[in-house]
């Protein structure tokens, strides 16, 4: 999909705009690529309530607007657009997570790497299989492969996979932070424990 197509699959958000019932204010940048790439679509910088009694309608609107936007910044990254400031990075990952010393990722295969998070140097290769992968826990590495089960693994996390551990649950994704690990299970119910993964899992009210 070229970018002319898509400047006009997206043109009619302007209309939309003014139709919306509220007044949709966009960001006046005159430098983001995004104005240049589509000059009729900007990213909104605030939706102005202008009548109060449209009331939840408003909510609904909020929502369309924001899936339109979403809609078309998906399809310039179809279209392979260039944004200034990013960089792009060797190798192929379905999944990474970072801290403040290493950037971790799983391929589609399953397979973990990781190296420095200024992307220096190369991937390296960590033996063992997972589905997604948290680094962001205080001293600890968190995965889960695709039977569901949950590992973690002491920072630095030696690469020949000696220090990957098994922990009682199951889980579909795991989130660690400086104090606690949070899981969500098969059936969508979350859980979570200390982030060294001592005691145990406790369950959180909601669903992921």
């Amino acid at each position: 999909m070229n970018s002319t197509l898509i400047e006009q699959e997206c043109f009619e958000l302007e209309n939309y705009k003014a139709g919306a019932g509220g007044k949709v204010r966009a960001a006046e940048q005159r430098e983001d690529p995004w104005n240049r790439i589509l000059p009729s679509v900007s990213i909104i910088a605030r939706f102005e309530r202008t009548e109060a009694k449209q009331g939840g309608d408003i909510a609904m609107r909020n929502v369309l607007v924001l899936f339109i936007v979403s809609i078309c910044f998906v399809s310039l990254a179809s279209a392979q657009a260039v944004v200034p400031g990013w960089q792009a990075v060797d190798g192929s990952l379905k999944q990474t997570s970072t801290d403040d010393t290493m950037v971790w990722g799983v391929n589609a295969g399953g397979e973990i790497y990781r190296r420095p998070v200024d992307g220096s140097g190369t991937w390296e290769r960590v033996a063992g299989a997972l589905e997604q992968v948290s680094a962001s826990g205080k001293g600890w590495i968190w995965g889960v492969n695709k039977n569901n089960q949950i590992y973690r693994c002491a920072k630095p996390c030696p690469a020949s996979g000696s220090g990957w551990q098994l922990v009682d649950g199951a889980a579909t994704q795991v989130s660690a932070d400086d104090t606690s690990v949070w899981v969500i299970q098969p059936s969508g119910s979350m859980w979570r424990r200390p982030v060294d993964g001592s005691g145990a899992w406790t369950p959180v009210s909601g669903e992921g």
